[in-house]
Formats: C-alpha cells, sequence, structure tokens
C-alpha cells in the first residue's frame, strides 16, 4: 500500500513508468526544480502515500544529516 512520487528528478533511461524497483536502485538523479519551488534550487521533492494517503516521509526513512 506504499507508493512514492519524487519531483525535480531526472531519471535513468531504463526506468519505465510504474516499474518496480529494488531498494537501493538508483532511479534518477536530482535537477533543477521549477513553479513555486523554483526559489529552493536543485533539490529532491519526496512524497510518500500509504492507502493513499499522504504520510510523513520520516516514518519510513531512516536520515541522517551531517552539516559540511
Amino acid at each position: 500500500g506504499l507508493t512514492t512520487t519524487y519531483r525535480f528528478v531526472e531519471p535513468t533511461q531504463s526506468l519505465k513508468v510504474g516499474a518496480k524497483v529494488e531498494q537501493g536502485a538508483v532511479i534518477g538523479t536530482v535537477a533543477e526544480a521549477y513553479g513555486s519551488e523554483a526559489a529552493d534550487g536543485a533539490h529532491l521533492h519526496l512524497e510518500i502515500a500509504k492507502d493513499g494517503a499522504t504520510v510523513d516521509p520520516n516514518e519510513y526513512l531512516d536520515l541522517t544529516y551531517d552539516e559540511k
């Protein structure tokens, strides 16, 4: 029941709509943002939904941030 939506991504040439991918697979690279998010510069926009309802990605991702 989980679906993910990515925006501002240049997909790999082999990726097709609806494809199933393995965890850790490279599916694309970050691209320049556009529209209302253009001022934020290049970044990955990720949405996760469970059974059609948007959920907080932090519930499913183990993210760490190292400030450089």
